[in-house]
């Protein structure tokens, strides 16, 4: 090659680096852009859903030191726990920019991105006795991140295994794709068990084949949906003086819905195995949900609750100014005409099924309502509705299941006795309704200052005298 050709071959070589040296300039701006409006948005979510009295959690960066192709960042984030302790999770992001970060290469990923993240604990703060568990130099997690151009953000975070005299940690993963232009996220991670031990008490609660998923979308600046569930293979209670608790294949799900300060919610929780001991107990089903909640009302609500409850003398009644607090308190909450239900409370065996639900709705009640607390809960009441069932035979297998030789057989006896009796009481008194498949059931509904029992009106003194004839035994 002469030298003409080399210092062309020089003058391009030096066009490239400064080429790249600017793409990385620039990705490394967007990077930052990114990274804080994904601080802000995260704090804008937690300050939404926090409704305790101390203040709620904050995530900030404590430092950004931006070079030409990488960035050190230290992110801290502040939460006060139920004593009001002041607590720090301190994170350390080793930021590398595009448009081919090394890590991003390295690990087989070729496409451009504006950076390439690894974020670790720090090893003080909260994490401190995780990290010293861990051998040195080996961090207890690892998050890394691929930041596309676009504002996308894919990050897969690895967990390490740990054992501590509390706590018995298999490892995990969890997968986060953010969307920005849709503001959606998505999420899933695993992790194959988990025990903690309190030894205070010696009892061990163990997670075994746990599985996440989650996706949101922000709409607005208040305005969100998400869907939450969470799989598990089993959940073991274990305590040194009692049979161990177990509940197998697990669901619980959580929906929400945000529309300005209005939040809808849905929850569902099903275990197909309850186990007392080694007896298989039945299958259990709850399911709950409550609408037309105003958050700030909730949160403040919550707040004047907490701090009456925090100064209150345990055993004395509320004092006249407590009782307002309240009623101020329940008037903004009363004003979005919430509903809350339980929709599904469902106990089933071989033997039968024994169930219960209830739902209260409830209306605004105006500003020139009475001052005493009674009666501004009892004209805020729109309607109240219960529905139970309880099956005799449901109830007699499970005696024979979790007792046992002639004790399982004296229970039986005496459950079934007293069962009769008091199901014989409340029938007479026209508060439940009985079958001859040893089911007992009732439907309760209050409304406009009357009872129906089922299908029978009356008013709630009357029912009230009823419930009050059955506990002294006068019907007979």
């Amino acid at each position: 090659m002469n030298h003409r050709n080399l210092k062309i071959a020089g003058g391009s070589l030096a066009v490239l680096v400064l080429a790249y040296a600017g793409a990385s300039w620039y990705a490394g701006r967007l990077a930052r852009q990114t990274i804080e409006s994904w601080v802000a948005q995260t704090n804008q979510n937690m300050a939404a859903q926090w409704a305790a009295k101390t203040p709620g959690p904050a995530l900030r960066i404590q430092s950004y030191e931006r070079g030409l192709f990488r960035s050190d960042i230290r992110f801290l984030l502040e939460y006060r726990d139920a004593r009001g302790a002041h607590h720090e999770l301190g994170l350390r992001d080793a930021l590398q920019h595009g448009p081919w970060p090394w890590g991003a290469l390295r690990a087989g990923s070729w496409r451009p991105l504006a950076a390439y993240s690894r974020v670790t604990p720090a090893p003080d703060g909260d994490w401190k006795q995780w990290t010293a568990a861990m051998p040195e130099g080996t961090p207890p997690w690892v998050a890394r991140s691929r930041i596309h151009f676009t504002g996308d953000v894919t990050t897969e975070v690895q967990f390490a295994p740990v054992k501590t005299p509390t706590v018995d940690f298999g490892g995990g993963a969890l997968h986060v794709g953010y969307a920005s232009k849709e503001r959606r996220t998505q999420l899933s991670g695993h992790v194959d068990t988990l025990a903690l031990t309190d030894p205070a008490v010696q009892a061990t609660l163990r997670f075994s084949g746990l599985d996440l998923s989650a996706r949101s979308r922000n709409s607005g600046e208040s305005d969100f949906q998400s869907h939450q569930e969470i799989r598990l293979a089993g959940l073991e209670l274990a305590a040194a003086d009692g049979q161990p608790i177990v509940l197998k294949q697990q669901t619980l799900t959580l929906d929400v819905a945000q529309t300005g300060s209005l939040m809808d919610s849905q929850a569902t929780f099903d275990v197909r195995h309850l186990l007392l001991g080694t007896q298989d107990v039945g299958a259990l089903d709850v399911a709950t949900s409550a609408q037309n909640l105003s958050v700030p009302a909730v949160q403040s609500l919550a707040r004047t609750l907490a701090a009456i409850d925090a100064a209150h003398e345990p055993g004395t009644e509320l004092s006249a100014g407590e009782r307002q607090q309240i009623r101020a308190g329940l008037l903004p909450l009363l004003a979005a005409s919430p509903r809350i239900a339980l929709r599904k409370l469902r106990w089933a065996n071989g033997q039968g099924t024994s169930e219960l639900s209830a739902q209260a709705d409830f209306r605004p009640v105006g500003d020139d309502a009475p001052q005493d607390l009674g009666a501004v809960v009892e004209q805020g009441i729109r309607g109240l509705s219960l529905h139970a069932q309880l099956s005799k035979p449901m109830l007699l297998q499970v005696l024979r299941q979790t007792q046992s030789g002639s004790d399982a057989d004296m229970a039986v006896a005496l459950v079934s006795m007293v069962f009769d009796q008091y199901a014989g009481r409340l029938a007479r008194a026209g508060v439940v309704r009985q079958s001859d498949k040893g089911l007992v059931q009732t439907d309760l509904a209050y409304a406009d200052g009357q009872v129906t029992a089922n299908g029978v009106k009356m008013t709630p003194e009357e029912f009230s005298q009823r419930l009050a004839d059955v506990a002294a035994g006068s019907l007979r």
